[in-house]
């Protein structure tokens, strides 16, 4: 599909991903342009995203999702509670030889992420329309990552059982999520760790929390 972003939107997102340690060829800048797109137009009728500008959209969801990508696990990843295909959206147009699994409950939702996977020829992504709690894998994943899903103990206890042993649950915080960190099992904690990430573009504190299954189970 031919994208409504111009030049100008294709130096932000380079520009931006350079910042990020991060790059991105010609095909990729179309297909996040164009993901833009889509958020744009079915954003009129659903209201997925909210009532952002285009420009304010870049750093608040593209990159906001591609700064997780030195934290995934090499493998299958699953991105638990979709929604509007965020952060798995953006990481599966920046790993295209990766395997992503969007795993979202609202049938609204799944089709218009069925919609982007068909214009952008995201051919490394499928859609599974469940709950989490439900959802049970022929094979269990290497990553999960979620994006203002829950608190860390929820994640956990959703994530651990569609892990591979060794796998890792990625979530996206705002501030330190001290008291979630807390209420989490102590020999969980020890396999939680919490790094700072700057996005380009966007004010206030992000922070990754990485919390790695044991190998034991």
């Amino acid at each position: 599909m031919e994208s409504r972003g111009g030049q100008q939107e294709s130096k932000i997102l380079v520009e931006g991903a350079n910042a990020m340690g991060l790059q991105l060829g010609p095909q990729q800048i179309e297909q996040l342009s164009g993901f833009l797109d889509l958020l744009e137009h079915w954003g009129r009728v659903h209201n997925l995203v909210g009532r952002q500008k285009r420009a304010e959209q870049i750093p608040l969801h593209l990159f906001d999702s591609l700064a997780i990508a030195p934290f995934l696990n090499q493998g299958v990843v699953a991105d638990l509670g979709s929604g509007a295909g965020l952060p798995g959206v953006p990481l599966a147009v920046l790993y295209p030889e990766s395997e992503f699994d969007l795993i979202e409950p609202r049938q609204k939702r799944c089709a218009f992420l069925h919609q982007v996977v068909t214009e952008l020829g995201l051919n490394n992504i499928t859609i599974t329309q469940k709950r989490g709690e439900s959802y049970q894998p022929k094979l269990k994943f290497d990553t999960l990552v979620t994006r203002a899903l829950a608190a860390l103990p929820r994640l956990f206890q959703l994530a651990q059982p569609l892990l591979k042993p060794g796998g890792v649950l990625v979530a996206m915080k705002g501030g330190y999520p001290d008291s979630e960190i807390e209420a989490l099992p102590l020999e969980v904690q020890e396999r939680c760790r919490v790094s700072p990430t700057a996005v380009p573009g966007l004010q206030g504190q992000r922070h990754v929390a990485v919390i790695t299954i044991s190998r034991s189970l």
